[in-house]
């Protein structure tokens, strides 16, 4: 029989060998090699990966030594994007890590055939955190948009991140869309998908040399550029700036940006909208669909190019009024770009009439297509001005 003082240690002493128990996944970080950033496409049915590694060795020292890139690439292909992945390592001396992941970049020519099954194992798999940007290479191979090392942030898989969060933050043109939103709205019957489009602009086979980034000006670099608009899974075509401006006010994607407004004499005014707050409605009228966009925002005033004295109320409304006018042109050339060339619901006025009348949107969901691009949107926009600086004139009208 046991000793009864040591049947009272014997839960003490499991207790203290719990810490020094293994994780059943453990691997080496010596033995990784961390990915940033996949690319994808599509070559002869098979799917063509491009993985971007960081290279930890240049990106722990505090100084770098001019001779090794900061990434290294690798590129495999497979039936599926799995075998792709797995088959990586017939090039890659290392493990491809895909947990630390910042974006996903898929090319415009799968884009347009299809994204689904490529992205099926991003959602699946727990091998993935869902925080990583997906975006589509618009006009841009993504090979070159993978290989392309860029200034400020050593990986450029950080430096796409931190663009898109800092652009949808002060400029409002792109947004931060997950995978989770993605399929989200790739499964809606009401309302389409968006995702934030990525281009090279300059030499990409300089982009890919320490050249790029050893000149204070970058001979390529890596942009955002458009909204990519789909039906289901498939690319049906772009928004530019100004209707992916546009879009984001109806949306309410709008954190910061800026617009410039005549303000007379072939001048210009340029406003900070500090805060904007939409409302999408939709409803069926004797059975036909109508839909309205009511905004409200609010900003400064940070440029003046006009003789004009904001200290009078006369003034300052004719300015709200003009700003007003213009914040409508945005959201009205997004509009006509959804209904009118891709006839695609981006704005979900499908949702806002299944919301408003259940039923009645059952009578008319399958013929949604068909009577979207037709149906009559009204826009009212309202803009009030917080501030007009701290002058009441500028002083470029004494320089004339």
């Amino acid at each position: 029989m046991m000793n009864p003082k040591a049947m009272l240690m014997l839960p003490l002493l499991v207790a203290l060998l719990l810490p020094l128990t293994g994780c059943w996944d453990h691997r080496e970080l010596n033995n990784l090699a961390i990915a940033s950033g996949i690319g994808i496409t599509k070559s002869d049915g098979r799917y063509v990966i491009t993985v971007q590694i960081e290279n930890a060795g240049e990106i722990s020292k505090k100084s770098t030594t001019g001779t090794t890139t900061p990434i290294a690439v690798f590129q495999s292909s497979g039936v599926t994007v799995f075998e792709a992945l797995k088959k990586m390592t017939a090039v890659s001396p290392r493990e491809i890590y895909i947990s630390h992941l910042r974006f996903i970049v898929l090319s415009e020519s799968l884009a347009r055939e299809g994204i689904g099954e490529a992205l099926e194992l991003f959602s699946r798999s727990a091998g993935f955190r869902t925080d990583f940007n997906i975006l589509v290479s618009h006009d841009s191979d993504v090979v070159n948009l993978l290989s392309t090392l860029t200034q400020i942030e050593k990986i450029p898989g950080n430096n796409i991140f931190s663009s898109i969060r800092s652009a949808a933050k002060n400029w409002g043109a792109f947004q931060e869309i997950s995978i989770d939103q993605l399929i989200s709205k790739m499964q809606s019957k009401t309302t389409a998908a968006v995702l934030p489009g990525l281009r090279l602009a300059g030499d990409g086979e300089v982009g890919r040399s320490l050249v790029n980034i050893q000149n204070s000006l970058a001979p390529a670099q890596i942009e955002l550029n458009g909204m990519a608009v789909f039906k289901k899974d498939k690319l049906r075509g772009w928004l530019n700036e100004k209707e992916s401006i546009g879009f984001a006010f109806a949306v309410n994607e709008i954190q910061n940006t800026a617009v410039h407004v005549p303000c007379g004499n072939r001048r210009e005014m340029a406003v900070n909208i500090l805060h904007a707050k939409a409302s999408i409605q939709g409803q069926l009228d004797a059975g036909k669909p109508r839909g309205s966009i009511d905004l409200k925002a609010e900003g400064n005033i940070e440029e003046l190019a006009c003789p004009k004295d904001v200290s009078k109320s006369d003034v300052l409304a004719s300015l709200e009024e003009a700003t007003g006018q213009k914040i409508k042109q945005y959201l009205t050339s997004a509009l006509m770009k959804s209904q009118k060339d891709l006839n695609t619901d981006v704005f979900g006025f499908g949702e806002a009439i299944h919301r408003s009348a259940p039923k009645k949107w059952v009578t008319i969901q399958k013929q949604w297509e068909e009577l979207f691009p037709r149906m009559p949107v009204e826009v009212s926009v309202k803009f009030k001005l917080r501030s007009s600086g701290q002058t009441n004139k500028s002083y470029l009208e004494n320089l004339e």
